[in-house]
């Protein structure tokens, strides 16, 4: 009788190292052009600028926004099309205020 445990111990074991292995695999990562994915990466530094920059507590939060929404204004200045531009970022900000019917507006300006 030992044996049939071992060899149902055994099966448990690989089974279990199976769902495992089958969870580490990476997942597919669609494809995406790359400037997308320099806009995402040029994000993240952002982001992680941000981030350590009020985590070290050197800068409050509203300091950084203030900061974020100047360098925003001359990104608009330059853009050939400011108009589109600032729509795109006021309905952002509504959108990340949580107002109703913004659920459509658009993730990238264009």
């Amino acid at each position: 009788m030992p044996n049939v445990i071992d060899m149902q111990a055994r099966r448990a074991n690989k089974a279990s190292k199976a769902k495992d292995s089958n969870s580490r695999k990476p997942k597919p990562i669609s494809r995406i052009d790359r400037q997308t994915y320099e806009l995402w990466m040029l994000s993240q530094d952002v982001d992680a600028l941000i981030v350590k920059a009020v985590a070290s507590n050197e800068l409050n939060l509203e300091e950084v926004a203030a900061i974020v929404a100047h360098r925003l204004g001359t990104l608009i200045q330059r853009s050939e099309h400011p108009e589109k531009l600032v729509t795109f970022c006021q309905s952002l900000l509504e959108r990340l205020q949580g107002r109703p019917g913004d659920s459509d507006t658009p993730t990238r300006v264009g």
